[in-house]
């Protein structure tokens, strides 16, 4: 099949869609369902307990007690910057936010034993149905399989038997957070800075996928129905120290998106905006000052994390939110026009499509109309999105399909009327609502620049920050433009047929929960079995690639 533009396989991510191929949508996708046969299923939560159900306690370890342990400049500044944004922005009482840093008096010291005693205390004052955030800003190792934060107290970081005795294991950390009751849980996580042995201290302690493994809750076997863990770097990175602030740079980051950075037009820190903004913002200050890859990394599950909100700043003054105007793209083949979605004046679009036989050979080619309209986003850049009539279709792929997974299950599914784009994302859009293409876009060669080219090298978080920036310039209700969910990728895809490759899209919406999203369709990188129309695959909510890019998508209203 042909293509419209070079496209670069799109990411979709979870229920939220990343990308589409640039041709007619006249289809609908279904939303996937990823749970196991059998398995419990909880309604994702999104609303934090009040605020009188909040709970804190934040450790900052800048000064270890042993020689053999290297000292953290900004850990303790981490702490009581957190501390102070919680109380402020996220609406934690004073008294519920438990502080343990190194310039604390002694019974406030970050040891063992009174990190421990806290934790411990806080059985009986935590409400089940409440929150409980556990913070913790130091050195963190893995040692003999086993994974240990280390108090101010740990006497060594490499001689095993005393770290066992002396340092903090996660798993501990883990069996007294539940021993609360508490069914929320959020943990924050600024621990792999530099090596903590001695003589190392300008070494890296680089983060691994077990060490993030192991703060993880299993929701299917515990009590707690949702939690987040927010890691400041990603597997194989190492976290930074921000000089000038004397703080970390991720948790500096995390505490100006509190403070209002990341909020939407109503004045509101959404989780998913939170992430977006660290996932932004993070490795850009990093890479300014010190040259170094840093990209926090973070765990959700249970939350819907584009309803959640974690903090409110003050509101910027209520505007009017009139629909944006639409303007009508110049007709083309035909001067033609109708009156189409929503009401909304659409005007003819034409696209090229082709058969092509098993060897990959085209055969025949035609042109074909559509119908959609323009948005202006300003200095000459317009978004052209397509109008696609809702139906019913059935979604996946048959047993008998070459190359088919398990998680393909037919299905039946009804789309409503929607809006997806003509094209992916270019740069020139991007530029045009973001300001700067991402920073990881610098990597990719010359052949991926252009401002007609998709926007490439961005993660699911950076996507979503988009959408919403998106919508704030255009004045419109946060969610007009977002990533497609799966079924509407799908059902553009098919384009009303049933065979494995049709015409259509690559790449659909996820859930706001779970560390992983789902990418859809395929590309110049992959071979036939990964261009199916039912084809999905799994990945990290922060992945990105030269070959992944994102499509919009827009319901009617």
């Amino acid at each position: 099949m042909i293509f419209t533009r070079p496209i670069k396989r799109s990411v979709l991510w979870g229920v939220t869609l990343i990308a589409i191929a640039a041709s007619l949508l006249t289809l609908s996708l279904a939303p996937a369902q990823t749970q196991e046969k059998g398995q419990n299923v909880r309604k994702p939560v999104d609303k934090l307990p009040s605020a009188a159900k909040r709970w804190a306690i934040i450790v900052g370890v800048g000064d270890y007690e042993s020689s053999e342990i290297n000292d953290l400049g900004g850990a303790a500044n981490d702490a009581k910057a957190l501390k102070d944004a919680l109380i402020r922005d996220a609406g934690f009482p004073e008294e519920q936010v438990i502080l343990l840093a190194s310039d604390q008096p002694d019974q406030r010291k970050p040891k063992y034993p009174q990190i421990i005693r806290y934790l411990t205390n806080l059985k009986g004052l935590v409400p089940s149905d409440g929150l409980l955030l556990f913070a913790f800003s130091g050195h963190g190792v893995e040692r003999g399989g086993r994974t240990y934060l280390l108090p101010a107290d740990a006497q060594s970081s490499e001689n095993i038997r005393l770290l066992e005795r002396t340092g903090l294991p996660v798993d501990v950390v883990k069996e007294e957070i539940r021993a609360t009751g508490v069914r929320q849980v959020l943990l924050i996580l600024d621990s792999c800075r530099n090596d903590p042995a001695p003589g190392k201290g300008g070494g890296d302690n680089r983060v691994s996928d077990s060490f993030i493994r192991s703060f993880n809750f299993d929701l299917r076997n515990s009590e707690i129905d949702a939690f987040v863990t927010l890691h400041a770097a990603s597997p194989g990175q190492r976290a930074y120290e921000y000089a000038e602030k004397r703080q970390g740079y991720f948790t500096w980051t995390l505490i100006e998106a509190l403070r209002g950075r990341a909020a939407n037009e109503r004045g509101e820190v959404t989780l998913a905006g939170l992430l977006g903004y660290l996932e932004e913002k993070t490795p850009v200050y990093v890479r300014r000052d010190l040259g170094e890859q840093q990209r926090p990394y973070a765990i959700v599950e249970g939350y819907r994390a584009n309803d959640l909100v974690l903090a409110v700043t003050a509101p910027p003054p209520i505007a009017v939110t009139t629909p944006n105007t639409v303007t009508a793209a110049a007709p083309e083949p035909t001067p033609a026009t109708r009156m189409s979605v929503a009401g909304v004046p659409l005007a003819a679009m034409s696209f090229t499509t082709a058969n092509v036989d098993a060897q990959g050979l085209v055969i025949n080619r035609r042109t074909e109309q559509c119908w959609g309209y323009v948005e202006d986003l300003g200095d000459g850049v317009k978004l052209e999105m397509i109008a696609v009539s809702g139906g019913r279709f059935q979604m996946g792929s048959p047993s008998n399909e070459s190359g088919r997974n398990d998680d393909e299950m037919q299905h039946w599914v009804r789309v409503s009327d929607f809006w997806i784009g003509r094209y992916e994302v270019t740069q020139a859009q991007w530029k045009a609502v973001m300001g700067d293409l991402p920073w990881r876009m610098s990597a990719a060669g010359r052949e991926f620049k252009g401002d007609n080219l998709p926007v490439v090298n961005v993660g699911w978080w950076e996507a979503q920050r988009f959408c919403q920036k998106l919508n704030e310039k255009l004045k419109l209700l946060e969610g007009s433009y977002r990533l497609p969910t799966e079924a509407q990728w799908e059902f553009a895809a098919r384009a009303g047929k049933p065979t494995p490759f049709a015409f259509g899209v690559a790449d659909p919406t996820g859930p706001g929960s779970g560390s992983h999203r789902v990418s859809r369709g395929g590309g110049w990188a992959n071979g036939a079995v990964y261009c199916r129309s039912a084809y999905r695959r799994r990945d990290s909510s922060i992945s990105d690639g030269v070959d992944l890019g994102f499509r919009l998508v827009r319901v009617s209203k």
